[in-house]
């Protein structure tokens, strides 16, 4: 998929802080390291010599996972007043591993920032804080560096993410009598034999409340006021979420029968008997970040996976003058979904992503070309559906079997575990696909969402620190998210319920940014102009 940018106005997009630093503010500036002030009243000036004519901007970032829990759930926070009501909310904590960018920029005022390649094996953001991690293989030019700098990484100890094999390398380039016009200016990439993250979702409610509840009246649930109680309850009795004449699934609804008591009893043992709690989702997951090739992890790269991030100038048809590019690439064959687990999914990766800006200085013949990938999933070697960018999303429900399934004719040997994707997994072996009657003896307790693509797109005119036209571009090549369901939110006591985010985790493979920005008319390549001969150099003498 190839697309032009429209020719609008607006704020670029800003991706993870993990991946690259904010993006900047598109229509009016592009922010750069700001001019120090003298300290002392009469201290000299501080000298600026003559600096090469070419003036580029670029960014360009690519991370091989991502982690957030909580998506959206705090309120971001800024250091100038009034400013945290624009920002978007943040998550309550991100991680990403195996992270490559790369950054051009003319305009700094510390020559060792004008080129910069990094390579990191991971990164964390505490709403919305990022802290420094260690680790990281990076070069800066100014001076200029004819060789790449490239290391092995170690990847911390953690319950929710596993990584082997992690490699990153860092090249950055810039002229001391020519500036960026060296071809390629910024290259990072990173690359990893094995990649699985989330055991365990702890943001998941705790539902023992709901499955080990004692029987009372007014203290615990399931009394006649009880949480999960009888009359009134969550899960209990007439008015219940899940109970008799009112309830969601009683009386009147699709597997109840009048006893609405029962009703919840029913919901409360079918979670009593699932083999793992609700943040391993009920046994799928293995809950103990040991594994080591990702077995009972949410999602998994059991082959090797790369990342690579480059800034460079190319020519413009017809022009002496050169271009700003930024690419993102991502590269992955096979990705795994609850590996090790009856219900898993194989992901197939038909074509790669590649994330391509380019600005040249005119709206007309800036550009950014996305190459979405396409994703197959398949179960057992056949092909359940595909994902593209004509056909972005899909939701696959996750729910815990009621006590009747195995009443019903041809499911006397299912078991007590999760259903996904409308699929049970039977006590000898096997799967079993749920009919329209079986489906009501099934709670929808979460949802995997499941998406690719997303690409989003910035441009505007940009006026300081030099006139000119500045592109920007997000996208991800998997997403995969755990979202919690309005029977959940029923079954839950209310103060449960109000603290429920509306994401639980999300997962990101291949998450990628790109950002270009050029003056009028193109990046100009030549030497520093030389100073008027009857100018004296700024500075002065040395004290």
């Amino acid at each position: 998929m190839r697309r032009r940018l429209p020719r609008t106005l607006a704020a670029p997009v800003t991706v993870a802080v993990l991946v690259l630093s904010a993006a900047p503010a598109a229509g009016q500036t592009v922010p750069t390291t700001p001019e120090p002030e003298p300290v002392e009243e009469g201290q000299p000036p501080f000298s600026d010599p003559p600096t090469p004519e070419g003036r580029a901007i670029g960014k360009a970032g690519t991370a091989l996972g991502m982690l957030r829990l909580a998506p959206e759930a705090v309120p971001a926070e800024a250091s100038m007043p009034g400013v945290e009501e624009s920002l978007p909310e943040q998550s309550a904590l991100e991680g990403a591993f195996g992270l490559s960018r790369a950054e051009a920029n003319s305009e700094s005022y510390l020559t060792y920032e004008r080129a910069i390649a990094e390579a990191s094996p991971f990164g964390l953001a505490v709403g919305g804080h990022a802290p420094t991690v260690p680790g990281a293989v990076s070069q800066t030019a100014l001076p200029d560096n004819e060789e790449p700098v490239s290391t092995g990484f170690e990847a911390p100890d953690n319950p929710l993410v596993g990584i082997s094999g992690l490699n990153g390398s860092a090249h950055a380039r810039w002229s001391p009598t020519t500036g960026p016009c060296v071809g390629t200016i910024a290259d990072s990439s990173t690359s990893a034999a094995h990649l699985s993250l989330v055991d365990a979702i702890p943001t998941m409610p705790d539902t023992h409340r709901l499955s080990d509840a004692d029987a009372g009246d007014d203290t615990g649930a399931p009394g006649n006021d009880g949480a999960l109680g009888g009359n009134d309850g969550a899960l209990g009795g007439n008015d219940g979420a899940l109970g008799g004449d009112d309830g969601a699934l009683g009386g009147d609804g699709a597997p109840g029968e009048d006893d609405g008591q029962d009703e919840g009893d029913r919901a409360r043992a079918a979670l009593s008997e699932l083999p793992g709690p609700l943040a391993h989702l009920g046994g799928l997951l293995s809950g103990g970040g040991d594994d080591t090739d990702g077995t009972g992890s949410l999602i998994s790269a059991p082959q090797t996976l790369s990342t690579r991030s480059v800034v460079r100038l190319t020519d413009i048809p017809g022009s002496d003058r050169k271009a700003v590019e930024s690419i993102s690439t991502m590269r992955a064959a096979r990705l795994e979904i609850l590996k090790g687990t009856p219900l898993g999914l194989t992901v197939r990766v038909a074509d790669q992503p590649t994330l391509r800006v380019v600005s040249t200085g005119d709206p007309d013949t800036s550009t950014v070309e996305y190459t979405a990938p396409v994703l197959a999933f398949e179960r057992d070697g056949e092909t359940l559906f595909e994902l593209d960018a004509a056909n972005p999303t899909r939701d696959i429900p996750l729910g815990i079997p009621l006590p009747g399934l195995t009443d019903l004719p041809g499911f006397e040997q299912v078991r007590d575990a999760p259903v996904l994707g409308g699929v049970a997994e039977l006590v000898g072996g096997g799967l079993k696909e749920l009919t329209d009657r079986a489906s009501e003896h099934v709670l929808d307790l979460g949802v995997l969402r499941v998406s690719v693509a997303g690409l989003d797109e910035r441009t505007g005119r940009v006026t300081e620190p030099f006139t000119g036209h500045h592109v920007s571009a997000a996208a991800r090549m998997l997403d995969l998210q755990v979202l919690p369901t309005d029977r959940l939110r029923e079954a839950l006591p209310p103060e449960q319920a109000e603290r429920l985010p509306s994401s639980l985790a999300q997962v990101s493979l291949g998450e990628q940014k790109a950002t270009a920005f050029a003056p009028e008319g193109g990046v100009e390549c030549g030497p520093p102009a030389a100073p008027p001969a009857d100018v004296p150099p700024e500075g002065g003498e040395q004290p």
